[in-house]
Parts: structure tokens; C-alpha cells; sequence
């Protein structure tokens, strides 16, 4: 099940964007709503395989630490243990969505008090391949803003600032009071989707561009999918974003 199904579309960009996708990685807040299982078959102390009564392995809970395109880390217990190319299933769950991946084992570090995992993630199956890249572009949005540039006014009279994202999909625009400092206004650009907010009223707004270059208002129907899109940008935003920026925007529904 695809997590957006007009946002966030896995099939566009080009293959310049595509192969720099594939070589970053982000890491991940633990603040954001994902859950992650590795069902592992596992091995003893002296490195034999253990064998599961229905052949499946154990399910293991562990702390997603970064994404890529092809693959992720995350740390789990210290009894987890396993070897470089052991087959296993990565089990994402997120609210009501859940993704499951056949993953390889491709590396593992043991610490005192966890072992890390690198995973490698087989993504033949169409469906599976363009949810998941949806959950790393989700990640990628918040975990790539920087600021771009601060301006001291623009015409309305406040000062803005603007924050850009990963491959120029998504930016974000904030308004300050000039001589407040506080915030006033908020834009979210997420590819051709715009998400608002004012400090004269706490629910959003949403937009999408259309023909000739003209902002429509979000059909009433897609408000929950672009709800639940700035829900999940929000926990995983750079420190690059200030906090009273952050709070401000989750004040806002």
C-alpha cells in the first residue's frame, strides 16, 4: 500500500536526481512515528544458525538510525546476532501502513549495548520499491532544509526567510513580525503542493499548482493525505529549521 497517492510520486525526476537519491542518506529523528521490525532467523554464540519452529526467524525491535535509497541502519539488541549475508525481513510500520522488505544482512558492528545493522534492501517488487522510496523522500524533505536566504523585509513589511529542501522539491517560507521577531506565517512547498498557516487561524491551508502556473485550493476529499504529509515532515525537521519556527508549525492542524 503506497503511503501518498498524488503526493510524493516515486516515478518522477530525473536520472541525475535518481542516481543522487540512490548515494545520500538521512538520518532519522527518533521522534518520527516510524516503527521498525527485523524478523531474523539468528545465530548462537559460536555463530551457528538457530533454527525457528515455523522457519521464519524471530522478530526483532530496533531503532531505525538512517535511510538510503537501497538500504538502511538500524540498531537492535545486543542478543540479536546474525552474519554478513544472512537473508532476513524488514517489517515498516507507520499509523495503519505497514511495509515489509526482504532485506540481506551486508554488514553489523556489535557496540556494548546494541548491535548496528546495515541492511541491504531487495526491492524488485514494483509496489514495495515505490513505497518505500515514498518513505525516504518523507524522511529526506525535513532532513535537508537549510537556510537558504533572510531577507530584512519584503513588500508586506515583514522579514522572511526562506528554507530550501533536497533537490529543490521542497522549500520552506516563514514570516516574521519585523519588529517582534515572531513568527507570523508559514508556506510549505512540497513539490507542485502547498501547505499554509497564519497565526490568525491554526488550521491549514492547502494548495496545488495547476494550468498556467495558477494555485488551486486542495479538493476537501485530499486534505487528509496532505494532513497527514505535514504530520510526518514536522517530527524529522533539521535544526537548520529554528524551534520556535517548529513549534509553530505543530501548533497548526
Amino acid at each position: 500500500m503506497l503511503f501518498f497517492e498524488r503526493i510524493l510520486n516515486a516515478a518522477t525526476g530525473s536520472k541525475a536526481s535518481r542516481e543522487k537519491r540512490r548515494q545520500s542518506r538521512y538520518a532519522l529523528n527518533p521522534a518520527f512515528p516510524l516503527r521498525a521490525v527485523l524478523c531474523l532467523t539468528g545465530r548462537d554464540t559460536f555463530g551457528n544458525p538457530l533454527k525457528a519452529s515455523d522457519d521464519k526467524g524471530w522478530d526483532w525491535k530496533g531503532q531505525l538510525v538512517n535511510f538510503s535509497s537501497t538500504g538502511v541502519q538500524m540498531a537492535l539488541p545486543p542478543a540479536a546476532l546474525a552474519a554478513r549475508g544472512d537473508d532476513c525481513q524488514l517489517k515498516l510500520t507507520l499509523e495503519r501502513y505497514q511495509l515489509v522488505i526482504p532485506s540481506r544482512v551486508a554488514h553489523l558492528k556489535e557496540h556494548r549495548d546494541h548491535v548496528m545493522f546495515g541492511l541491504e534492501l531487495n526491492l524488485t517488487e514494483s509496489e514495495t520499491r515505490r513505497a518505500y522510496r515514498q518513505l525516504v523522500d518523507l524522511v529526506a524533505i525535513g532532513a535537508s532544509f537549510k537556510l537558504n536566504k533572510s531577507e530584512s523585509t519584503d513588500d508586506s513589511g515583514y522579514r522572511v526567510e526562506l528554507y530550501g529542501g533536497r533537490e529543490a522539491k521542497a522549500m520552506l517560507t516563514v514570516w516574521r513580525d519585523s519588529a517582534k521577531q515572531m513568527v507570523s506565517a508559514f508556506e510549505l512547498k512540497v513539490m507542485e503542493f502547498y501547505i499554509r498557516g497564519t497565526s490568525k487561524n491554526r488550521k491549514l491551508k492547502y494548495f496545488c499548482r495547476g494550468a498556467e502556473n495558477k494555485l488551486n485550493p486542495v479538493p476537501i476529499a485530499q486534505h487528509a493525505e496532505m494532513q497527514r504529509l505535514f504530520r510526518w515532515i514536522l517530527p524529522n525537521l533539521t535544526t537548520a529549521v529554528p524551534a520556535d519556527v517548529q513549534d509553530f508549525m505543530k501548533q497548526r492542524d
